[in-house]
């Protein structure tokens, strides 16, 4: 078959490209959806998982959100193909969550590094067919560099898609392509947050470390902007942080 057709056909096929969308949980009778995206050298045994369960302890999320982790390591773990490879399967997970039984009213996006190509993908196919659906993506350290040739493509692109788009990250992770500010998101620079213990080896995974410490403490920005939206609508949260701009974050 014309890879076309493969990728006019995604939630029929479940594939497009040779990548494959792995089955997805059921949903419940939850209105909103978190959904957790690791990038390369994690699995969603890693961070998302802590994320999951700080949720899950703090908050009392059953009957209002399912808490979903993807597991896409087969794919993030190619440094040479990890971009376009998640560009395809979120346009997948996208087509999968517009169908029945899948009635979602809210999705909360999380992506770290090249994850954060998934869930943009994600968000441009809800969007495009849905726009009831209201899209709130948080980009954790994102990976902005498509391939070899385009290094500037997430700072362009990541949020722009999503009713409301943040970027959590450090300005001193020497993994490159994740010190920039994107253009379709608010900008949290998190760097002065870091502890001096720190691993230094492990600087691209703080702005992750820091969203899971951020779990049930409203006065910090983190992740108390899932429940803002939810409960104040997602007005307020635009204002308050414009896209584009940035907010230096301090002890």
């Amino acid at each position: 078959m014309l890879r076309s057709f493969l990728c006019s056909s995604l939630f029929l096929l479940s594939s497009c490209g040779g990548v494959v969308l792995e089955t997805l949980p059921q949903p419940t009778s939850a209105e909103n959806l978190l959904l957790i995206v690791h990038g390369s050298g994690d699995t969603p045994d890693d961070w998302p998982k802590r994320l999951r369960a700080a949720i899950v302890n703090f908050y009392d999320e059953n009957e209002t959100w399912d808490l979903w982790t993807y597991d896409w390591d087969v794919y993030a773990s190619s440094r040479t193909t990890a971009s376009s490879d998640g560009l395809i399967l979120g346009a997948l997970l996208g087509e999968a969550l517009l169908v029945e039984p899948y009635v979602y009213k809210h999705i909360h996006l999380v992506g770290h590094s090249v994850g954060s190509y998934v869930i943009h993908a994600l968000a441009e196919k809800v969007s495009n067919r849905n726009a009831d659906i209201t899209l709130h993506a948080t980009y954790l350290d994102p990976f902005t560099a498509n391939g070899f040739l385009d290094w500037s493509y997430g700072q362009r692109e990541f949020g722009r898609y999503a009713d409301y788009a943040e970027n959590f990250y450090n300005k001193d992770d020497p993994v490159p392509s994740t010190n920039e500010i994107l253009e379709h998101a608010h900008n949290f620079d998190v760097t002065a947050l870091r502890s001096k213990a720190y691993d230094p080896d492990k600087l691209h995974w703080w702005p992750t470390d820091f969203y899971i410490d951020s779990v049930g403490q409203a006065t910090q920005q983190g992740y108390a902007h899932a429940h803002q939206i939810i409960d104040e609508g997602i007005t307020a949260l635009k204002e308050s942080f414009p896209q584009g701009e940035e907010t230096v974050l301090e002890k």
